[in-house]
């Protein structure tokens, strides 16, 4: 288990592992890896494997507070499985994932755990998703998409009639709270967020003020909020090359794509709800935070949404780039499957949290 004198070690390992696809990322947490897992969940647990007094691998477990069938429980998130190229095709990540699994009978604290792999990973799918040497159940549950929106120039947005949107300052976090838990609970995993949360500086919403959040309004009742999140400060996407058609566009989009080694100056929607999924709430939210940070040092937003969400076509409507992963629920089979009993709400991860 790995404690903070690892933490230079654990960066360097991400660094230099990425993931691939036509813009390979590698996901740093610079300048400290203990103070940025913290948007992950609570409790982190880093398993770390050593060798030769180098570590050459490394995962990390944390517990959330989600709604599951509408009701607030507590689920795992394992997250940050790298492995050096050495390793890899040896008995490291069955023996790391025994380790898992013994620190779980332990706790028995969380039916099962979230996970998500990138597409382009084909590698890591088949590995974690075939069953060998012991390894958890991966039960896929669901698409999901990150859409990286530009940050252009455009005109301002009309808002549909009755619709007024106002900084998340002027309603408050108690408020905000409240409807983030009445809207939550209609997906499958959302985070149970409280009002301390919202305005804690550090902890699972560092670095998100209550000011960060646009919320709509009819009447005085919220229709809908939708938060911009910088996280550059403690966690960064750095490109690590690009491929296909990305790799003969990018000087075309030089203005908005990175050179290798540098991070993607990104903003991250964050706490999407919107009252009865209405299109209309929606699209003048994220019009509105696209239109807030355009001129600024980013130059994305990025968009988080399940493949079943009904918002998603609407995310999809300005020009985008999309990066695609597949969501699972990992279990150790004891006959009685947890992910089974999941309803069929769509599911929601924050993408800030992943």
């Amino acid at each position: 288990m790995a404690t903070r004198t690892d933490d230079a070690q654990i960066r360097a390992l991400l660094r230099r592992n990425s993931m691939p696809g036509a813009m390979a990322l590698a996901f740093a947490h610079e300048p400290a890896f203990f103070d940025a897992i913290e948007v992950e969940g609570d409790d982190p647990q880093v398993v770390v494997g050593e060798q030769d007094g180098q570590l050459v691998g490394a995962g990390l477990v944390t517990v959330r507070r989600v709604y599951l069938n509408g009701a607030a429980a507590e689920v795992g998130y394992l997250s940050s499985l790298r492995a050096d190229p050495a390793i890899r095709g040896t008995t490291a990540l069955a023996r790391g994932f025994r380790f898992y699994r013994r620190v779980h009978e332990a706790q028995r604290r969380v039916p099962f755990y979230l996970s998500t792999i990138m597409e382009d990973n084909v590698a890591a799918r088949e590995i974690l998703t075939s069953g060998r040497a012991g390894l958890p159940s991966y039960h896929e549950i669901g698409r999901y998409q990150t859409l990286a929106l530009p940050l252009l120039r455009q005109s301002t947005p009309r808002l549909p009639a009755g619709l007024r949107i106002v900084a998340g300052s002027a309603v408050g976090a108690e408020e905000i709270a409240a409807f983030l838990r009445e809207t939550g609970r209609t997906r499958q995993c959302y985070p149970a967020y409280t009002a301390e949360e919202l305005q804690a500086p550090t902890g699972l919403l560092r670095g998100l003020a209550v000011d960060n959040f646009a919320v709509a309004f009819t009447g005085d009742h919220i229709q809908g909020v939708m938060a911009a999140w910088n996280q550059l400060p403690f966690r960064q996407h750095v490109v690590t090359g690009y491929q296909g058609w990305l790799r003969w566009a990018r000087p075309l989009l030089g203005c908005l794509l990175p050179p290798t080694g540098a991070p993607v100056r990104s903003l991250l929607a964050a706490c999407i709800a919107i009252r009865d999924d209405d299109p209309a709430v929606f699209r003048a939210l994220l019009r509105h935070l696209l239109k807030t940070h355009t001129g600024s040092a980013h130059r994305f937003l990025f968009v988080g949404l399940a493949g079943t969400d009904p918002l998603l076509s609407v995310a999809c409507e300005p020009w985008h780039l999309t990066l695609h992963s597949r969501i699972y629920a990992v279990e150790w089979g004891d006959g009685r499957s947890a992910v089974a009993a999941l309803d069929a709400r769509v599911p929601y991860l924050e993408l800030g949290s992943l």
